[in-house]
């Protein structure tokens, strides 16, 4: 079923619901009762020829001359009919925004104008509260990125610090050990000199 299909028997649906029929049950009913009268009145206008020409015209002939009449008028009222559909369709038809009473209930949030004010006053706070938090998330941001340079700095200084220390503690212990290979030469020439 495409979209138009749906949309029409969703619409003579709700049409059913309002005023209890639909345009094409109408347009239906208006045809079919237009096709009875014309049957009766041509049943009619054939039981008055039949009395008056029954004697000169054969009863069959009447029968076909009736039927034949009730199509031909059919047909040519084809145009007349059409236009008359589209009109009850028309004047049938119901807007968008006509609601049922049994769809009010359904429509939950039916606001006044002041209501409409106030919600566009909260989402007008509501958007700078967002441009604010957008703006803070920026802010916070750039510290936590300054605080990341900050941090990776921290740890060369560190690791550049730590290495110095350790050349120094080599230095240290070198010197160390140079100053004790001077104190025992320093003695083991005090020993000479004094012997």
């Amino acid at each position: 079923m495409d979209q138009e299909t749906r949309k029409k028997l969703t619409r003579e649906e709700y049409e059913i619901q309002f005023f209890g029929f639909s345009h094409t049950m109408l347009n239906k009913y208006v045809k079919n009762s237009i096709r009875e009268e014309v049957k009766n009145a041509v049943a009619s206008l054939m039981g008055h020829l039949k009395m008056k020409y029954s004697k000169e015209i054969p009863e069959e002939d009447f029968d076909s001359v009736g039927d034949r009449l009730t199509e031909l008028f059919m047909n040519a009222s084809k145009t007349p009919l059409t236009n008359l559909e589209n009109t009850i369709e028309e004047c049938i038809s119901i807007p968008d925004h006509v609601l049922l009473v049994e769809d009010e209930k359904y429509q939950r949030n039916q606001h006044t104008g002041v209501d409409m004010n106030e919600l566009d006053k909260k989402i007008e706070q509501l958007k700078k509260r967002a441009v604010k938090a957008k703006y803070m998330e920026c802010r916070l941001q750039e510290e936590l990125n300054s605080v990341a340079t900050f941090a990776e700095l921290g740890t060369r200084k560190v690791n550049e610090l730590q290495k110095r220390a350790l050349a120094m503690k080599e230095k240290n212990k070198r010197n160390n050990e140079l100053v004790e290979k001077l104190e025992e030469n320093h003695d083991s020439d005090d020993e000479i000199s004094k012997a």
